[in-house]
Order: C-alpha cells, then structure tokens, then sequence
C-alpha cells in the first residue's frame, strides 16, 4: 500500500485541485428556537453552520434558514434531526433552491415543538 503525504496540491494550471467521485454537505447548521442549547442562544444559527446566512423562527416549531450559496435545484437531500429524544425535524414543500424551510413536531403529542433542529443538505450548488 502506498501513502501519499502532502501539504498542498494544486492543479497542473496551479490553482486548486478539482476533486472527483466525492460528495460532502453543501450547506449545513444547527438553529435554536427554544432555550439556549448547546451553547447556541435563542433564534441563532449555530456558529458552526455551513453556507447558512440567516435563520428566522416562524411560529412554533417552524423556520427559515437562508444558504449563502443557493442549490442547484429543489432535489436537494435533506438529513436533519433535532435535540429532544423521539421527535422529528422535517423538510416542508415550500422550501427553495436559496430558502431551507423546516419543521420540528414532537412525537410524543404529534404537535409542532420549539426546539434545536439540525441539518446537512447535500446535492450540488447553484
């Protein structure tokens, strides 16, 4: 087996190298519409968020998560989760390519729950 060790790789033409058969997040981020969680205060995106400018609470257990960096198309893979143990954070239809909308529902009373939702969009940028 062979290692390959280095600090920069760059392209023939000297800039950077495109990498092929690999995928990662396009955008991703974690916003708090309930107490402060993990750190992040209420109604933030967490600082750790990827390609996420702004988040905004829409009601309880709703928001908007604008990209930097719009998707390509609609077809996106969403994979989200939220904090509270048994309860589900959801892509909702009226969702754009520049514009993540979500819903976080409690299982436990099938009701919509301020919470901490997560998510990681894959798919490719606009």
């Amino acid at each position: 087996m062979s290692v390959l060790k280095a600090d920069t790789i760059q392209s023939t033409g000297g800039g950077a190298a495109t990498l092929t058969k690999q995928e990662a997040a396009r955008a991703a981020y974690a916003f708090n519409i309930d107490s402060e969680y993990m750190t992040i205060a209420n109604n933030t995106l967490s600082s750790e968020s990827l390609n996420a400018s702004s988040g905004t609470d829409r009601g309880t257990g709703t928001l908007t998560v604008a990209l930097t960096s719009a998707m390509a198309t609609r077809q996106f893979i969403f994979l989200a989760g939220c904090k509270g143990t048994n309860n589900t954070h959801c892509l909702d239809g009226a969702s754009t390519t520049s514009s993540i909308v979500s819903e976080t529902n409690d299982a436990d009373s099938n009701g919509a729950s301020d919470q901490c939702p997560y998510a990681a969009i894959f798919g490719d940028l606009a």
